[in-house]
Parts: structure tokens; sequence; C-alpha cells
């Protein structure tokens, strides 16, 4: 069977680009003759191993990401802290006079000599105490100074690094588009690769020799390439008259030989293949196959592989410096005197041990966490940590929540690590049915950079950089205890996030004004309820008269009182807590909050 076509015999590589879709573009490249004379044949070899492997490079070289902008030498070095001033000695003060009446000084004489010794040492004492206060007193303005020094440069410092971390992320969003850009034009490109690699490792095909089977009608010929590195015996079906006159002009014989390359970015690969080869004579065109007499693997299909992986450079997440510079501030101090004042008011404690043990169940779960005074100069919290440590007692007797299943963190154990581990180690020991309660007093922060998004403050994190902290914003704690496998979650926030403790500021030396913290709901409010001191905008209180803070008073006295559905429990202490906090003005009005499902009790 033949096919018409119009011979174009010209000295010419012809790619055509049929489909331009990025995932699979298809190319078929026609092999033409040139008007060249073969002079000499050679032994052939297989120039496809080495047109596969240009191609190859060529698309690799166009696909290779540039490397991420290098601010090395850019970074700042880490501020050190700065060399604290020694402390201040002591003076030797003489504790007494030691003096004795001479043998033979009258009494008048040596009560005389007894003023003027006291007086005088009361003079050099008072002088000695003066200095050493002077001395003291400088020294701790020195170490505000180098505090504040020090401050200024690490904040200055960590602009910078976020700054640079900035150009970071976008120069790396910048290679992923222009990597993006590079393969959508790749469909356009990968022709001329192609085109490139034929023309540089085969020169024309030619025929030069030729037999021709009478009884089959069949004829065959060799096909070399004009740099005598290709051969190939072909055949195919022609009548007689025709091949004869083919026989005697085979220089006059146009081969045409048809490539398809398939193109896919997702599976980082190009295909080539043979697809069929065309001799054209006297306007006639005939499709042919290898010879069965002469098997050659020059058309096997080859397959190359695209190596456009994006070097692993996530963009570093640069170390930023947190203000821990600890102030060693020096009082006067003439006399070793220490004193404690610790009160045994405490009448929840009191009327609790009156009451009957409830048998432990061991599928009940308690996480406390109470902190009340905080490193990093953050102000302590009244009497946290005593209700705390009261509502875990009240939780053991009342509730049933056995020593082993309590996981209480106060003050110092109250730090970031200890608070992620223990907390993911009690969730993972949940099993379905359980209850599990979670109670915290302590700070709360609305991060105003995260659309005054509330987060929880540990020990010894500062303020100001919370917001590195994920994991304690409010919301995730929520969804953490609710994607539990306990069937009841009941969770006391006796902590306000609006900024201010008590009426006092988190942040030193800010007044205690009052934010709007974004609200938070996200848990599933079917197993869960969350019990709250405050509203959005309002300070969370502490009880002077009872030493406890405010809301966990009067929890706790609900619970003394065999009150342990939510809804009416939480109906009792709001209107205790309402009555209470009016009595200290109108500022410190606080209604406790409940949000989730109120059906559910202790």
């Amino acid at each position: 069977m033949t096919i018409k076509y119009i011979n174009n015999l010209v000295i010419i590589l012809l790619v055509v680009l049929i489909n331009t879709n990025i995932n699979a573009a298809d190319i078929t490249v026609i092999w033409k003759k040139e008007n060249t004379m073969l002079t000499t044949f050679q032994d052939t070899s297989d120039p496809m191993t080495s047109i596969h492997n240009d191609i190859a490079e060529n698309v690799n070289k166009y696909l290779v990401p540039r490397k991420i902008i290098n601010i090395d030498n850019l970074i700042p070095s880490v501020i050190l802290k700065p060399i604290m001033p020694e402390k201040v000695e002591k003076p030797k003060i003489i504790s007494k006079i030691d003096l004795k009446q001479g043998k033979y000084e009258p009494s008048k004489e040596f009560s005389k000599r007894l003023e003027e010794q006291t007086i005088e040492y009361t003079r050099k004492s008072e002088f000695l105490k003066e200095n050493y206060k002077d001395a003291i007193t400088k020294r701790n303005e020195l170490i505000e100074s180098l505090s504040e020094n020090f401050k200024i440069n690490v904040d200055e410092r960590n602009e910078k690094i976020l700054k640079y971390q900035t150009i970071i992320d976008n120069d790396r969003e910048n290679i992923k588009k222009e990597q993006r850009e590079k393969e959508s034009k790749l469909n356009n490109i990968l022709p001329i690769f192609v085109k490139n690699a034929f023309k540089k490792y085969l020169s024309a095909p030619i025929i030069v020799s030729s037999e021709y089977y009478v009884n089959s009608n069949t004829m065959e010929v060799v096909l070399v390439s004009s740099k005598n590195n290709f051969k190939q015996k072909l055949e195919f079906s022609i009548k007689p008259g025709i091949a004869r006159k083919m026989d005697k002009n085979l220089e006059k014989v146009n081969p045409k030989v048809y490539y398809h390359v398939e193109n896919s970015i997702q599976d980082n690969s190009i295909n080539l293949k043979l697809d069929y080869i065309k001799l054209e004579f006297e306007g006639e065109e005939y499709l042919t196959a290898p010879s069965r007499k002469f098997r050659s693997n020059n058309f096997k299909t080859a397959s190359i592989v695209i190596d456009n992986t994006m070097e692993r450079e996530e963009g570093r997440i640069l170390d930023l410096q947190i203000n821990t510079l600890a102030l060693e501030y020096q009082k006067p101090n003439f006399e070793k005197v220490t004193y404690s004042v610790t009160s045994n008011n405490n009448d929840i404690l009191t009327r609790l041990n009156k009451l009957d043990i409830k048998n432990e169940d061991p599928k009940k779960w308690l996480f406390v966490l109470g902190i009340e005074n905080y490193s990093n100069g953050v102000d302590s919290i009244a009497y946290s940590k005593k209700s705390s440590q009261t509502f875990a007692k009240v939780a053991k007797k009342l509730l049933g929540v056995s020593k082993q299943n309590s996981f209480l963190l106060i003050d110092k154990n109250a730090t970031s690590g200890k608070i992620k581990s223990e907390l993911r180690r009690m969730l993972s020991l949940i099993k379905d049915d359980d209850t599990l309660y979670f109670y915290y007093s302590g700070h709360g922060i609305p991060v105003a950079i995260d659309n005054n998004e509330p987060y929880i403050l540990p020990q010894d994190i500062d303020p100001s950089y919370i917001n590195f902290e994920s994991f304690y914003k409010l919301n995730n704690i929520y969804k953490m205890l609710s994607e539990s496998k306990a069937k009841k979650v009941i969770a006391v926030i006796d902590s306000c996030f609006s900024g201010a403790t008590d009426g006092v500021s988190i942040f030193k030396g800010v007044a205690a004004t009052l934010l709007i913290p974004k609200h938070v709901d996200e848990f599933d409010k079917k197993k869960m309820v969350v019990l709250t001191a405050g509203r959005d905008k309002q300070y969370s209180n502490m009880y002077k008269n009872k030493e406890h803070r405010l809301f966990s008073y009067f929890l706790m006295n609900a619970l003394l009182k065999k009150n342990t559905n939510i809804e009416s429990l939480h109906s009792y202490v709001l209107t205790n807590v309402e009555n209470e906090s009016r009595k200290m003005g109108n500022l410190k009005y606080q209604q406790p909050t409940i949000i989730g499902n109120k059906k559910l009790s202790f």
C-alpha cells in the first residue's frame, strides 16, 4: 500500500509539535534525506544512546532550579550576655562594743568614755552602711542599663532575622514559581533539544543497496546514515517494474524515519521510540518494516529520566534569640533576718476533710496546670498555686480521680517542655468512655500580631515571644482535649485573655488596658464543655478574703455542695462571682462563661 506525498528533497530535520499539553506533549521527529553523497561505508554503531543522553542532559540543565539566595554573611551574630558586675561586699561592722572600766577610772569618766565610743561607733557604722547602700544602688542601676541594652540589641537582631527569614521564604516561593514556568515552557523548548540531538549524532538517511524477491513482490533495502554510524535493513511490498526502476535510481529514494517523543513532566520522563519508516520514490511513498533476515536494535524504545527535583532547602528557621537575661539584683542586708508568713486559711480544705471519700474511678483523668510565679519578670498571680492544689484534692476526693491518673504541674514544673510532654503522655493513655478534667490557672495572652489569638502562658516563656509556640494556642489546647478518646471532657479555665490579671498588665511597663481576644470555640461541643473565669474584656480576680482565685473558689464551693450538674453549677458560680466582683469596683466586674454541652455533669 502506498501513500501520496509531495517530494521535497531538502537538507532539513523537521520537528513538529502536535500537542502542547504540559503533562503529556507528543512530538514527532522526521529524519529525512539530505543531498549528500556517501563516499565510504564503515561499521555501524548505536547513536540512539547518545541522542537519549543528549536530550536528557539538556532537559535536566534547563529544569535544574537555581539555589536559594545566600544570606549567610548577612545573619548577625548572637548577642552575648553582658558580664554582670561583681556583688558589693558587705562591710565589716562591729556588732558590739566591748569596753571595760579601768582599775583607777571613776565611774563618771567611764560613762563619759562609753558614750563617746558609742557615738563614734554609730557614726562609723552609719557611714559604712550608707556607702554600702550607694554601691549596691549603683550596681543595680548598671545591671538595669546592661539589661535594657541587651534587650534592645536582641530585639534588633531578631527583627533582622525575621526580615531575612521572610527574604528566604519569598525566594523559595519564587523558585517554585520559576520551576512551574519552566515546566510549562518545556514543551516549546523540548523540540529544539530533540532536533539538535539528531543533528549532532545522525546525518541524513540514505539507501545504499537493495534486493528484490519476485515471488513475494518484496524489496529489501539497506538504510544508512551518511555519518556511517547507523545501518538498518528494511523490507516493503512493491511491484517488479517499479522495483527495477528504484534499484537503478537508489540515490533518488527519499527515506523518512518518524520518531515519536512523549513528554511527561508528572512522571519525570521522556520516551523516544520509532513510529515507522517511509520511502518516497517518484511521488509514491512506501511503508517499511525491519527485515526479517536482519533485525537491529537501532529502533528500540528508550526512556530518558528527567531529574527536575528541586533542592530540599525549605528555608531555614533562622535562630531567633529570646531575651533570657537573669538580673542579679542585690539588696542591702546588714542582718541575716529571715521570716515567712504561711496562712492556714483554706475553708475549702476544712470542709472537704469532713466529707466522705468517693471510690476511685480508673476511667477518670485529671490534668491541673497552675502557675503563680513566672520567670522572665512576669507578674505573679495571687493564690493561683493554692487554688490549683486545692482543686486537685477536691477532684481526688469528690470526683474519684486516682493519684496515678492525676497530672499536677505547678509553678517551676509547668515549663513549656514539661506541659507538652505530660499532656501528650496523658492523652495517649486515655481510652474510650473515659472522663477527662482539665484545670488551668495562669496568665492568658492575647497575641496582637495573631489577630488577638488567645494563648496560655507556660512558666518559662516570655509573653513577648509566645506567638512562636503555637502549641499553646487556647484553640489548639481545646482541640487536643476534644479529639482525645475521652467520652466526656470538662475544662476549667481560671484565666482571662485580656492581657491583664487582678487589674495588672502581664507585660512589664504597660498599663493594664483590656484587649479583646479572639473568640475560641473550635472543639467538639457534644462531648466537651468549657467553664471560664470571665468574658472577653474582663479581669480574672483574686478572692483575697478567702485566699483563692475568685472563680475557682466558688466552683470548688459548688462541688462541695454536691452541685455537679454543669448548668446548675455555672448558675451558682456566676451569681456569686458577679456579687463579689461588684464589691471590688466596676473595672473588676467578672462574669464566668460556659461554652459547649451544658447538659454534662462533673
